[in-house]
């Protein structure tokens, strides 16, 4: 419900909105069902957190810096050059 509001009252759609964390469990997983992109960047104490692939994030960056590059991509739905990020990130 937390997310359904903050999308209602911004009058957002999940797919116009972006959520970036460090934790998939508490972070990605709850809004995805609400059609949010998430990214998780692999920081912190929570890099080698496991999740269930429904809590995974849709992208998995290892830092900030690349969060605002896919970010431009994921307006655009630049699905290759998503995807060619992702790996060479890795």
């Amino acid at each position: 419900p937390f997310y359904g509001r903050i999308l209602a009252s911004l009058k957002l759609k999940g797919e116009e909105t972006v959520m970036v964390g460090d934790r998939a469990k508490k972070d990605s997983g709850p809004t995805k069902k609400y059609g949010i992109h998430t990214i998780r960047v692999e920081t912190g104490k929570y890099r080698n957190e496991t999740a269930k692939e429904s809590e995974e994030a849709d992208y998995i960056v290892k830092s900030v810096e690349d969060v605002i590059k896919i970010i431009p991509l994921i307006e655009k739905k630049e699905t290759d050059r998503l995807n060619s990020l992702i790996a060479n990130a890795s």
